[in-house]
């Protein structure tokens, strides 16, 4: 296997985060400038109809067999039928311009994704969201046993999207008796390994934080609700055993933030490996861009917002 461990601070809500600037914004005013003439501003066929709309009423029109220009009344209606091809044009492409950048969203590429946001939860999705099981009053689904995710391996950002959209979030193990219940589901149903919320904060905003130093033991923290892990070479409270694997692709405790040495990727998103490294099931550091099934858990923050904003839903 390779690619490192990947088997294939606080984050802000994104509720108030705006959306990305739009890549293309036309300009108004301006001959030869407006919306619907800006797409084709630096090409041929923009060039000659600019030529042809900013130039006086008549220069613009074709002449007859014997060199004459129509009249001024023919020069409008031929103005108007450039208008009217030119604005077919532009409805037709930019259907074709959608149709081609949602072929594009459907293959999503392993390659990095840069300027993604976290998804708003969907309230119909919340109120109708996957409950295969329960504990401690929350539900949980394992994407692997829904038919519409059966097949499904995801990034650890987009998985995490997926269950946004539903009011949960990615699965924190928080107590043993929690860890236990995900490792059981993964040894039953012989799971390769799984995303979970776990995230390593070394993202802006963690900078100058000496009670993340060193990070590898300090830096970890449950994304989904932003409770902070206890240090990796530690039982966590309340333990019997430490659920970090006590070796990997360096032979040596995780994390170790192995691919870094492969391909200056940071392991910065934790995965429970099923006996990948011939060490049980257990938890790993591994790349954010691999794609992995996941498990997702009710989110109250979540729960609670689309309870606040939806009168009368049901969740």
């Amino acid at each position: 296997m390779s690619g490192g461990e990947g088997g294939s601070g606080k984050v802000t809500p994104p509720n108030h985060q705006s959306p990305p600037p739009p890549l293309l914004t036309p300009p108004s005013g301006g001959c030869g400038r407006t919306p619907l003439l800006y797409i084709y501003r630096n090409s041929t066929i923009g060039r000659e109809f600019n030529s042809i709309l900013c130039s006086p009423l008549t220069s613009g029109a074709p002449k007859d067999l014997l060199g004459r220009r129509p009249p001024h009344s023919v020069s409008l209606l031929y103005l108007e039928i450039v208008k009217m091809t030119l604005l077919s044009a532009c409805l037709v492409l930019a259907a074709i311009l959608g149709l081609t950048s949602a072929a594009i969203n459907e293959i999503r590429p392993a390659a990095q994704k840069p300027g993604r946001f976290l998804s708003l939860p969907v309230p119909q999705k919340c109120a109708n969201r996957p409950k295969e099981f329960n504990y401690r009053g929350h539900n949980y689904f394992f994407s692997g046993h829904l038919p519409q995710f059966r097949n499904t391996r995801l990034d650890w950002l987009d998985a995490r999207n997926i269950c946004r959209e539903f009011c949960m979030d990615l699965v924190s193990m928080e107590t043993q008796e929690e860890n236990n219940l995900v490792f059981r589901l993964i040894q039953q149903n012989d799971v390769p390994y799984i995303w979970t919320s776990g995230r390593l904060c070394d993202f802006k905003g963690c900078e100058n934080r000496r009670d993340l130093e060193p990070k590898s033991l300090y830096g970890w923290f449950w994304s989904a609700n932003r409770v902070k892990m206890a240090p990796t070479n530690q039982l966590p409270a309340g333990w019997g055993y430490n659920p970090w694997s006590q070796t990997g692709h360096k032979k040596v405790r995780q994390p170790d933030n192995a691919e870094f040495d492969i391909n200056g990727t940071n392991e910065s998103c934790l995965s429970v490996l099923n006996n990948v490294y011939n060490d049980g099931i257990a938890w790993h550091d591994v790349a954010c861009y691999h794609e992995k099934p996941f498990i997702c858990e009710d989110s109250e923050e979540l729960l609670n917002y689309v309870a606040s904003t939806n009168r009368g839903i049901r969740l």
